[in-house]
């Protein structure tokens, strides 16, 4: 089976991407796997405790039909408690699984080693490279509390702005980016796409 990684940003388009790829019945992609409020995560924290590395937590979960099948079960009762068409996938039909991940989550949770010794792994790297409006739709997040809505890139309500906070934030986005840039550039072969958010 083939794997691959949507290794991204926030307020990038990234749920759109993995529910896009999650519509093809041959993709499963488990999208966040290091955020402490997905379920992953809480196995996770319980590998970590007993010795288990972050690294062994990822290899882990590709290799997994336990972990496979659950997730499907757990998407599929998530599905049916919201009146959506059930979507069980057999692994035997799957194609490729992957995850998304934040690109700085990498560095965080000191899981490089994983991108760095799997050059199999396909990386569908989606990035925003305007980081002024990146910043904006963060802030909008940090106000509405919406991650996704039809309407979210375009908005008519004023917002203010602290401008010592602002240029406080926009270095601190600009230096994760670049942190995200070298990672993907110290990568040995895997086979990269890059998507900017700006041509979707």
């Amino acid at each position: 089976m083939l794997r691959h990684i949507v290794f991204t940003q926030g307020r990038s388009g990234s749920n759109f991407l993995v529910r896009t790829l999650n519509s093809h019945p041959e993709v499963v992609n488990y999208g966040e796997v290091f955020s402490d409020w997905t379920p992953l995560s809480k196995l996770r924290q319980l590998m970590n405790t007993v010795g288990f590395t972050n690294v062994d937590y990822l290899e882990f979960l590709y290799d997994s039909k336990t972990i496979y099948n659950c997730a499907q079960l757990w998407n599929l009762c998530a599905r049916t408690r919201n009146g959506k068409s059930r979507n069980f996938k057999l692994l035997k039909n799957t194609k490729t699984l992957g995850i998304k991940e934040f690109g700085i989550h990498f560095d965080k949770f000191e899981a490089q080693e994983f991108l760095l010794k799997n050059p199999d792994i396909s990386i569908i790297y989606l990035f925003r490279e305007n980081i002024i409006q990146r910043y904006l739709s963060l802030v909008s997040l940090g106000r509405r509390g919406v991650i996704s809505t039809e309407s979210s890139r375009v908005s008519a309500d004023k917002m203010y702005i602290d401008i010592d906070e602002a240029l406080v934030r926009l270095e601190d986005l600009s230096r994760k980016r670049q942190y995200e840039q070298s990672l993907i550039d110290s990568l040995n072969g895997n086979p990269i796409l890059p998507l900017r958010y700006e041509d979707a």
